[in-house]
């Protein structure tokens, strides 16, 4: 009888126990099931070619694939985006890597998480032939609009060294972006230094009476740049964004005419205008041992031509180590073979 009632007794408890976990795990598993929120991010990136990746995995819902609920802010150069992320307006910039060869030296804290696109064709120095310019060496005297603090600006520097042509020996004129085509098509400037896609519309509107150089002078490589805290305080946010764009790149490759027909659309380029100029750039989410060269480069010749913005002082600091200016623990962790930095 005893017997009975503790086999009754112990059933008891075990058929409880039971029914308490089944829920326990229902639960669980149904929480897990749950949708998780989107983490927001915001990106800041002109609309130009050099952005495709983002400008793809924005259109295809690629980031939202990854958790992440991507604003896009556009701006009209990748310097105005490093300048909104600094300011705490944007946790992401894309940008070229002379804009960050200035602000390091200003005691800036960026972080490079990785380089998205290169290009050796980037740049262009636009010119009326109607100012008797038929070649480089005939902007002697001219005066050439440029954009300061972006690589456009070293472009167009390395363009007359190419042709032997001293800074003094030309006249250099301050001017936005948005007024470039303005100022070249009104004679205020003889020449213009650009990127694309301003370079091309600004020829276009020239017509028979323009001219473009655009020899391969400088690799610009295009990152994606945060402040020092982000890679720390985020650094799913920094995984969840780079596979995003890993799978962009995937869709270039598998889906290349669709993905063009969108990145045209986007960037309000014709098509033709864009196959034209796609095969100058390369593609890829990674780190490699270029990017130090190039940012090196940039910083000596800010150095040694006192080129700054208007209004800054002239940096006199020591080259820095530019490896603590990035950020390694995104790639590394979805991606590993893509750092290529030897550290």
């Amino acid at each position: 009888m005893h017997f009975g009632i503790r086999f009754y007794l112990l059933a008891s408890l075990l058929i409880g126990a039971a029914t308490a976990t089944l829920y326990f795990f229902k639960g669980h598993l149904y929480s897990r099931a749950e949708p998780l929120p989107l983490e927001k991010l915001v990106l800041a990136t002109p609309r130009i070619p050099f952005s495709s990746l983002v400008i793809l995995a924005k259109h295809n819902n690629l980031f939202a694939k990854h958790g992440l609920e991507v604003q896009l802010e556009i701006t009209a150069t990748g310097k105005e985006a490093l300048e909104m992320t600094l300011a705490g307006k944007a946790d992401i910039a894309a940008v070229a890597t002379l804009p960050l060869a200035y602000i390091v030296t200003r005691s800036a804290q960026p972080r490079i998480l990785a380089v998205i696109a290169k290009s050796n064709y980037e740049h262009s120095v636009v010119a009326r032939r109607d100012r008797g310019i038929s070649q480089p060496a005939d902007l002697q005297d001219k005066t050439i609009g440029f954009l300061p603090g972006t690589s456009a600006q070293f472009y167009l520097e390395a363009l007359l060294t190419n042709a032997n042509l001293a800074r003094n020996k030309v006249h250099m004129k301050s001017i936005t972006i948005q007024d470039s085509q303005s100022a070249l098509l009104s004679g205020d400037v003889d020449a213009v230094a650009l990127f694309a896609p301003w370079d091309k519309r600004a020829a276009q509107a020239l017509g028979e009476s323009g001219i473009v150089f655009a020899p391969s002078l400088h690799t610009t490589h295009w990152t994606l740049t945060s402040n020092q805290n982000f890679p720390i305080t985020r650094p799913r946010v920094a995984e969840k964004l780079l596979l995003a764009l890993l799978d962009a790149l995937t869709l270039i490759g598998e889906n290349h005419e669709a993905s063009l027909d969108i990145l045209a659309q986007e960037m309000e380029m014709s098509r033709a205008d864009l196959d034209e100029s796609w095969e100058q750039y390369t593609f890829d989410v990674q780190l490699p041992q270029a990017l130090i060269t190039t940012l090196e480069r940039e910083l000596l010749w800010i150095r040694s031509h006192g080129n700054v913005p208007s209004g800054e002082l002239t940096p006199v600091a020591p080259l820095p180590d530019f490896l603590d200016y990035l950020s390694f623990s995104a790639l590394q962790s979805v991606k590993p073979s893509a750092v290529r930095i030897t550290r």
